[in-house]
């Protein structure tokens, strides 16, 4: 919280001379007071610059809000203090997303040296690390999402060679399908079945070799049924 009380602090009309928004005012009393976080103390210091202007689909009033939420307070303070203002395209990403865009107010701004670069909008909706424009940016688009795209990148291959002439290996039968509805309290038993799923063979043989040569069994098996049936039929 801020001890100093700058002239702009409390005053009845923001610098272009409108009556200042009640959210403003509301979120500078908290700020002075006992219950603002250390952020809002320091921000409510730098110069008041442009009033609030909410979104047309916000209808709350500064009584409606609870102004002991950090990223209220200084979403708001953020919003009346930042330099930057992105307009149009040069918004962040959520301030463009449609239908529902961050944040209460109409335009995206920042303020320099505070909250990672993140605007006002974020920051005021608590997620400040899902603007773009901050410097700890998480994207929650699975096209952004590089972590995904590398994990599926590095994934491993089993490279299948049928004509490994070493005997197929013994495997005991398990019972995974029996615990198909106890995957909650045995996990590790939901991971198994996935693996199998997916032809991990590796995860059951010694070698790929064996793994291979178990897998042309497999598929010589099926088709002598396959041949079986066409004698019957």
């Amino acid at each position: 919280m801020a001890s100093p009380n700058p002239a702009h602090v409390g005053t009845a009309f923001d610098p272009s001379g409108s009556a200042k928004h009640e959210w403003a005012q509301a979120a500078e009393n908290v700020a002075t007071a006992a219950g603002g976080s250390y952020t809002s103390g320091q921000v409510i210091l730098l110069p008041y610059k442009r009033n609030v202007q909410l979104r047309s689909t916000v209808k709350r009033s500064a009584s409606d809000i609870d102004w002991s939420r950090n990223s209220y307070q200084e979403g708001t303070l953020a919003q009346t203090r930042a330099e930057t203002e992105h307009a149009g395209t040069e918004a962040c990403k959520s301030c463009r997303k449609t239908p529902l865009p961050a944040g209460p107010f109409q335009t995206c701004t920042t303020l320099n040296g505070y909250f990672n670069g993140s605007c006002s909008n974020c920051v005021y909706s608590g997620y400040p690390n899902r603007c773009s424009f901050s410097s700890k940016y998480e994207s929650k688009d699975p096209k952004d999402d590089s972590a995904s795209s590398s994990k599926k990148a590095g994934k491993r291959k089993l490279v299948i060679d049928v004509d490994d002439d070493s005997p197929p290996p013994k495997v005991k039968a398990g019972r995974i399908g029996a615990n198909r509805n106890r995957r909650a309290d045995y996990p590790h038993m939901a991971k198994q079945k996935k693996e199998l799923s997916e032809l991990c063979l590796s995860e059951l043989f010694d070698d790929a070799a064996a793994a291979n040569q178990h897998l042309a069994a497999v598929n010589e098996a099926i088709a002598d049924r396959f041949r079986d049936e066409e004698d019957d039929s």
